[in-house]
């Protein structure tokens, strides 16, 4: 899985000038004292050494937005580029409600829902991930370099969950993550803010459609009433399906093999094209 993934990456990220920053051991991911992370502290398991390792490639500053994907996700649309998903999804910072425009004399009251859902001066949106009907999937997510994200990446590591139950739980790093998000934003929603359908997402997030960051395979996504991959689908991400077993085994292959057909389509198509203009 390691290989076919570091293969994927590198031919897409070569097609578009893109870093690639692959870990494959916790040795790999320098701890961040700052921030108090460390992979190897013994209490966060490997779910979690993505927070610690984005942290990281945030703060050399050379990047806007970071993409995190777990190895077992795979490019499927060679053409289709991670800068055209951010800018789908964070070109427009007014989170959706059912506010009325603006009206000088509204009711105080009003005027400070107003502010909650749409802050002034607009809010730029820092975090866009898929969801299904488990909730968060952070096998695939996108964060810019701004101070909202370094705030979020360090609460998200230091959640108060992981001193209880929550702890050992194999999706401890995905509960968490949708407890630092959601929680205070939930216990606020009231009548008033139900009237007007204020978004329960921090205006720095967006959740994007599944085939515009990630589709599932097709059992999983049977299973958590999700989207299906289909050819179209920017990323394809395989859930639930071990690399130890054949039947995931060939899946992974099977989804490198499609992507390294369409790039060699890519390549055929580039080369006629150069011999017609001479």
């Amino acid at each position: 899985m390691r290989i076919l993934c570091d293969e994927n990456r590198r031919i897409y990220s070569a097609i578009h000038g893109y870093d690639v920053h692959f870990f494959t051991s916790a040795s790999q991911i320098t701890p961040n004292v700052a921030a108090g992370m460390d992979v190897q502290d013994g209490i966060h398991k490997p779910f979690f050494w993505k927070v610690n390792a984005v942290k990281n490639v945030l703060e050399t500053k050379q990047y806007e937005w970071v993409l995190w994907m777990d190895c077992d996700a795979f490019f499927m649309e060679p053409t289709r580029t991670i800068d055209s998903i951010i800018e789908m999804y964070s070109g427009n910072s007014t989170p959706a409600s059912r506010m009325h425009p603006y009206d000088p004399k509204e009711d105080p009251a009003l005027t400070e829902i107003r502010q909650h859902i749409h802050p002034s001066p607009p809010t730029k949106v820092s975090l866009i991930l898929a969801i299904d009907s488990t909730g968060v999937n952070n096998g695939v997510w996108l964060l810019r370099d701004s101070q909202w994200s370094h705030e979020f990446l360090t609460t998200w590591w230091h959640s108060d969950i992981l001193d209880g139950p929550g702890r050992n739980h194999n999706c401890s790093d995905q509960s968490t993550m949708l407890h630092v998000l959601l929680h205070d934003r939930v216990m606020r929603l009231d009548s008033a803010l139900d009237a007007v359908e204020a978004p329960v997402w921090p205006p720095e997030v967006r959740v994007a459609a599944q085939e515009h960051l990630q589709s599932f395979h097709q059992a999983t996504a049977e299973t958590a009433q999700a989207r299906a991959w289909e050819d179209g689908d920017f990323i394809k991400h395989h859930p639930g399906c071990h690399y130890y077993k054949l039947p995931c085994q060939y899946l992974y292959d099977e989804a490198e093999a499609i992507f390294r057909r369409k790039v060699m389509q890519l390549q055929v198509q580039q080369q006629l094209q150069e011999n017609q203009q001479l």
